[in-house]
């Protein structure tokens, strides 16, 4: 990803957004359609995994491009809210607690005082692993309120706490271990609806933070 500034970031939410939701909606057609080779079953099931995995794929792909929105913004380290402070620091600190000598760590705590005065500045790849945000391939939703403390927004979602665990990923587990369980269209169709909901939820909470610079320490809750 390529975020150089607050209209890169936008782009690059939306049009992730969009192929995706293209994607699933080409599938949603299928589903519906009488004209296929394909049992209605086995469209639906194919179609729920995939709709979990644009959900994991899009929360980590938008809430990556948010930091790097961040870390483009030539923003010293302590200008920034706490998360972003500890995304900065996340090495010293593990270094800290591996050391049990005081000398040790006053010369780490010391490193970490210099780095308040640095730029926020990261390095990203793209690649499971070595991601700044990761989503380890199984998005519930204590994985997401966690993903959200990181980057330092409002959790608005606890209202779909159960929808995600208990509907959507037990869905998705089923299926992706080899269950015989049996949905129909209409789970389809609502998954559909209430996946793309949350996405689009978020993209807009997370270009409304990027707007009004919520990652900065003086900008409020």
């Amino acid at each position: 990803m390529n975020i150089a500034n607050i209209e890169d970031f936008e782009d690059e939410l939306i049009n992730d957004l969009s192929w995706r939701k293209r994607e699933m909606i080409n599938l949603s057609f299928a589903v519906e359609s009488e004209n296929t080779t394909l049992t209605k079953s086995i469209l639906v099931r194919a179609g729920i995994a995939l709709l979990c995995a644009h959900w994991e794929g899009y929360i980590r792909h938008a809430s990556n491009a948010y930091v790097l929105l961040v870390s483009s913004q030539n923003i010293k380290v302590r200008e920034l809210r706490e998360s972003f402070v500890t995304l900065q620091l996340t090495k010293k600190i593990s270094e800290i607690g591996k050391s049990k000598k005081i000398s040790v760590q006053q010369v780490l705590v010391k490193d970490i005082t210099d780095v308040l005065d640095e730029e926020f500045s990261v390095n990203f790849v793209d690649r499971p692993g070595k991601r700044l945000i990761n989503t380890d391939s199984n998005l519930n939703f204590d994985l997401f309120d966690e993903i959200i403390k990181v980057i330092g927004l409002d959790n608005i979602y606890e209202t779909k706490r159960y929808y995600i665990d208990a509907m959507m990923l037990k869905n998705r587990n089923s299926i992706v271990h080899g269950e015989k369980a049996f949905f129909d269209r209409f789970d389809f169709s609502d998954l559909f609806v209430q996946v793309f909901t949350i996405m689009e939820q978020y993209k807009d909470q997370l270009i409304e933070s990027a707007d009004t610079q919520k990652f900065l320490k003086n900008t409020g809750s």
